[in-house]
């Protein structure tokens, strides 16, 4: 189950819940921000390194359209470096009921509060 969370009725593009790709890799978790433009979500990415939690974004493009990024034709989500999840964490686009359980699956336990 997705969870929603913060989620506006004005987006235009692609709603970000239906980008799934690939497969294979991305499991969308929480989707933690969702405004007209621009989405946030909270994930398990897997690749050569193993499964992993992680922060992504996607622009939610215009009427019709899929948005940014996509891949094969697909709308996809851009996995953010680890190294900027402490500037998000603290973030209005973190809901304080996800913030503790994001930032413990994070690592990002041993982190300012």
């Amino acid at each position: 189950m997705i969870e929603t969370t913060a989620v506006t009725d004005n987006v235009i593009g692609l709603h970000p819940r239906e980008a799934v790709s690939p497969r294979d890799k991305w499991k969308l978790i929480y989707l933690l921000h969702v405004s007209k433009w621009w989405s946030m979500a909270f994930g398990q990415w897997t690749d050569a390194e193993g499964t992993r939690y992680v922060l992504a974004q996607r622009w939610n493009g215009e009427e019709g359209e899929k948005g940014n990024p996509i891949s094969r034709g697909y709308a996809t989500w851009f996995v953010l470096p680890d190294e900027t999840y402490p500037l998000y964490i603290e973030s209005r686009f973190i809901p304080d009921d996800k913030r503790e359980k994001i930032r413990t699956l994070l690592l990002l336990t041993g982190q300012k509060k």
